[in-house]
């Protein structure tokens, strides 16, 4: 495999957009790699807007190639009746101009073949006269799918193994993967509990560098993982932002919620509204108004800072916040009536 970087371009873009945007990464799997049939070639290009095709055969006697076909869309198709060996090239263009070259063995022989890409998780699937696959990722988990999109949890290594099956015939390989960064991955959970909601991404990039959380309140947190945000006790639409970004480039995603009134939370939890007064000389936290059996103390990313359980719920409950930092926070209590949050700024 030759992956080349060309500054020139396909089309006409001036110097100040060339250089606003990175290069593309071109990258293509193929299906029905078989002599006799005709094969699909899939694009995997990250960042790519325009794309051309040539094919060439090799000859190895007099060490020369010779184009034979060419296309410009984005997946690409040939049917191979010759066997031998045959050079595909697949141009990606975004103002920048780069290539990847393949040398294509066409048999009728059954094969293996994969590579993975670090950052944007993919598996190249190159195996030739196959149609089913399966796939061991090394970490527990596996797929059937030919050009399947993996996630690795963390950087290490990893042992991937495919196995490519037609009709009876199967061939496998193995390979052991090294990752250095997971890619910026912009997928993450979120759970709505009234007027909080907590979100956490569903597989941390590593390194952890630059995430950040906007909560469409004029909140905002960078750095964590998971996070927890209480909004104005009033109905209203949110938009809730990812922006991250690592050495495998930008990833962002947006959310849109509504949450409910205060009245709506209490209605909706089937809680009668416990009654929590601060008595500021002591910093204490005085909870009464139904039987309580669980009291949590919540800090803005999410971790619970104080705790208290009852094996027999207690009509009153004091919590001592004076050794906690300055801050918003959020009190979860659990009773037999029900569960309700109040949000708690300590200043």
């Amino acid at each position: 495999m030759i992956i080349f970087y060309v500054c020139t371009s396909l089309f006409a873009l001036s110097q100040t957009e060339k250089v606003m945007h990175a290069a593309p990464y071109p990258q293509f799997s193929a299906f029905d790699l078989c002599l006799g049939d005709t094969a699909t070639f899939i694009n995997q290009t990250r960042g790519g807007v325009t794309y051309k095709w040539m094919l060439s055969t090799v000859d190895t006697t007099l060490n020369s190639i010779q184009s034979i076909d060419s296309a410009t869309t984005t997946n690409y198709a040939y049917a191979f009746n010759n066997p031998g060996l045959y050079e595909l090239t697949l141009y990606s263009d975004n103002g920048h101009l780069t290539s990847i070259s393949r040398t294509l063995t066409i048999n009728n022989t059954t094969k293996a073949i994969f590579e993975f890409e670090e950052c944007s998780n993919q598996l190249i699937n190159m195996s030739t006269c196959a149609d089913q696959f399966y796939w061991d990722f090394g970490d527990g988990n596996n797929s059937s799918d030919p050009i399947p999109v993996h996630m690795y949890g963390d950087t290490g290594f990893y042992q991937v193994k495919l196995k490519a099956r037609k009709g009876a015939v199967v061939d496998s390989s193995t390979a052991t993967i090294h990752l250095d960064v997971t890619g910026a991955n912009p997928s993450f959970t979120m759970t709505v509990t009234g007027n909080t909601v907590t979100i956490g991404l569903v597989y941390p990039p590593i390194p952890l560098s630059n995430i950040n959380w906007s909560f469409g309140d004029g909140n905002s947190i960078s750095g964590v993982t998971v996070a927890t945000n209480v909004y104005p006790d009033s109905t209203a639409v949110y938009y809730i932002n990812l922006f991250m970004n690592n050495e495998c480039g930008i990833a962002a995603k947006d959310t849109t919620i509504l949450l409910e009134s205060s009245v709506g939370i209490l209605e909706h939890t089937k809680s009668t509204n416990p009654i929590v007064f601060p008595v500021p000389a002591y910093d204490f936290l005085n909870i009464k108004g139904g039987k309580i059996k669980a009291v949590d103390l919540i800090n803005m990313m999410g971790a619970t800072v104080k705790t208290k359980r009852y094996i027999i719920p207690v009509l009153f409950e004091t919590f001592d916040i004076t050794a906690l930092p300055s801050g918003q926070y959020v009190l979860r209590i659990e009773m037999v009536e029900g569960t309700t949050y109040k949000k708690i700024i300590k200043n």
